[in-house]
């Protein structure tokens, strides 16, 4: 009980009836709940009828909450009329943040740090190049993804990866095809590959490929039994065959098989030599005086035989040993 005068709760509203031994006292006063869906500040007051007094109970409909589940935001991030929520999963030194305008309801993403996002998913604005997937078409001499070195960094003007600091290598790669169309007896296959200025902001997104191009590629040692190709470096597609840019000669895969009466053990081919000739002599082996060689692609000094010109003598007479005559 109370008198038409006292306060009530927030949500509430003083409601009061008439005296029945007195008409126009209304002081049997109690404090009933605003409807449902209303509120109040607790001040308002409703008389009987009966009382011939103004009324008004206070109440009014309650704010429709359109941003449930959103709480004020940090400081420097969203503004009035804004409430925000956290999103769990960016990475180290970002945060992601829904903003919801709690005037209108409508749902933005904003992202702090060296960060951005990519659809709904947020991204830290530098990745390890080994990160991406590769394009690149060089069959057995491509450059596998985990071996890209540097990082590549997200360039908002571009809204795409610039990924000009990315790299890639073969190293010391051991391709051995022989077929019909190709030949390639390299025990060591090396390879470098960049990124051309063109191709920088190629990789739009997360998911596409860091677009590479041939640098150089050569063979530095030789399978037993083959000599270097030779090619002219850099070659035609401006590709360097050689462990450096200087010289006009290089080798990119040993494809020649050594002939008679020469033998090839696996030679580390010598870069350093003036003339491709000489680096292709310096693999050719010879057998001891006397001795030789009858069938192409010899890899090693096991496969000479006498030559069938040096005499020798013994109480019988004088004789030579032929290729078939000593094993």
């Amino acid at each position: 009980m109370g008198d038409a005068w006292a306060s009530c709760e927030p949500g509430y509203y003083t409601m009061c009836f008439r005296d029945p031994d007195n008409y126009d006292n209304c002081t049997d006063c109690s404090c009933e709940p605003c409807p449902v869906g209303q509120t109040s500040n607790g001040l308002g007051t409703v008389y009987e009828d009966a009382c011939h007094m103004s009324s008004n109970s206070g109440c009014y409909d309650m704010p429709v909450d359109l941003c449930p589940g959103y709480d004020n935001c940090p400081s420097g991030i969203g503004g009035n009329g804004k409430k925000c929520k956290s999103v769990s999963g960016y990475p180290n030194g970002c945060a992601q943040y829904e903003i919801c305008d709690t005037s209108t309801g409508n749902i933005t993403n904003y992202v702090s740090g060296e960060c951005h996002l990519e659809g709904e998913t947020c991204y830290s604005d530098i990745r390890a190049c080994k990160e991406f997937d590769i394009d690149m078409a060089f069959g057995n001499w491509s450059c596998s993804k985990t071996s890209q070195t540097g990082n590549a960094h997200w360039y908002p003007p571009e809204n795409a990866w610039s990924t000009n600091r990315c790299e890639c290598k073969v190293t010391d790669k051991n391709i051995n095809m022989d077929n019909a169309n190709t030949t390639i007896k390299c025990a060591k296959a090396n390879a470098e590959y960049i990124v051309l200025e063109e191709n920088r902001y190629k990789t739009k997104t997360v998911n596409d490929s860091v677009f590479y191009t041939s640098l150089r590629r050569y063979c530095s040692e030789c399978y037993p039994g083959y000599l270097p190709t030779i090619v002219s470096s850099p070659d035609s597609y401006g590709v360097y065959t050689r462990p450096s840019g200087n010289g006009n000669w290089g080798a990119y895969a040993c494809a020649t098989m050594v002939s008679a009466p020469h033998y090839a053990d696996g030679c580390d081919i010598n870069f350093a030599l003036q003339s491709s000739n000489a680096a292709i002599n310096e693999c050719k082996k010879q057998c001891d005086i006397s001795l030789t060689i009858i069938t192409n692609g010899a890899t090693s000094d096991a496969a000479c035989v006498p030559d069938g010109l040096q005499e020798y003598s013994d109480d019988t007479g004088t004789f030579t040993l032929g290729t078939d005559k000593c094993q």
